[in-house]
């Protein structure tokens, strides 16, 4: 995903077990638990891509309800926060 400021994101384990994946490979892959790295079941963050720097003003749509779950938003347009 590119940001409306023309930045790359990835997602990444929070525990840092390697897992590193696009966030548009994250979200076209049903294998993928929303929210969940897919090594070791951990949370996920999304940093920036190819660095570690976290973005926080994004996170994953975990929600069940969600039209696109595993989808990377802002935090106020997640459906978990509502």
């Amino acid at each position: 995903m590119v940001t409306k400021a023309g930045t790359e994101l990835q997602i990444r384990c929070k525990k840092q077990c390697g897992f590193v994946v696009d966030t548009e490979y994250y979200l076209a892959h049903t294998r993928f638990q929303p929210g969940l790295c897919a090594r070791c079941n951990a949370p996920v963050e999304v940093v920036l891509a190819y660095t570690d720097t976290l973005v926080s003003d994004y996170g994953v749509e975990t929600s069940p309800r969600a039209r696109r779950p595993g989808a990377v938003l802002p935090h106020d347009q997640l459906e978990a926060n509502k």
